[in-house]
């Protein structure tokens, strides 16, 4: 059941946790390192990002490699990346 609002009562605004970049030209691998560390089942520690004009390339290694794959999922899905060019590597512990 959706519950409709009553009259005079205003949805909170919830700001985005960063700035959206407004062209591949913004898109900076801090960012892309920002959205790889919230996520809760990559470890980002040992990722290291560079971006080229949208391109995001992926170097490093992750525990998991599974992580490798989600990694490059993720990042496809942020506004301004064209491309991820996924060179992580399975570290076997």
């Amino acid at each position: 059941m959706i519950s409709k609002q009553s009259k005079g009562q205003k949805k909170p605004i919830v700001p985005p946790a960063r700035p959206r970049p407004e062209t591949e030209k913004d898109l900076t691998a801090d960012d892309i390192s920002y959205m790889l560390g919230r996520h809760p089942e990559i470890d980002a520690s040992d990722i290291v990002v560079r971006v080229d004009r949208g391109e995001v390339i992926l170097t490093g290694s992750v525990p998991e490699e599974r992580m490798k794959f989600m990694a490059a999922e993720v990042i496809k899905l942020i506004h301004g990346v064209r491309s991820v060019s996924n060179q992580l590597k399975h570290a076997r512990v």
